[in-house]
């Protein structure tokens, strides 16, 4: 599995930005390379949704919203990272 991380700074208000992104068929209005894309199955929007991308040159690309986690689990507690 490849894992993609891309970032970007947006001066909007965060609900209609977040808004925007829901609609994962409308992804071609902001990606250019993205030429066509569908959403596969009943889930068309955030967790369990699968989106297929048609890109130039023939290429296919799949993706699927999956829950977000935090990078490293929480600690139990009383453990600390910091070292003594």
């Amino acid at each position: 599995m490849i894992k993609l991380v891309a970032s970007v700074c947006i001066e909007a208000p965060v609900a209609s930005v977040w808004a925007r992104l829901a609609t994962l068929e409308d992804i071609q209005l902001w990606s250019e390379p993205v030429l066509h894309a569908r959403c596969e199955g009943a889930v068309t929007q955030g967790v369990g949704a699968e989106r297929t991308c048609e890109l130039a040159g023939h290429r296919i690309v799949r993706d699927a919203e999956i829950p977000a986690y935090p990078r490293h689990p929480p600690l139990p507690r009383g453990r600390s990272t910091r070292a003594n």
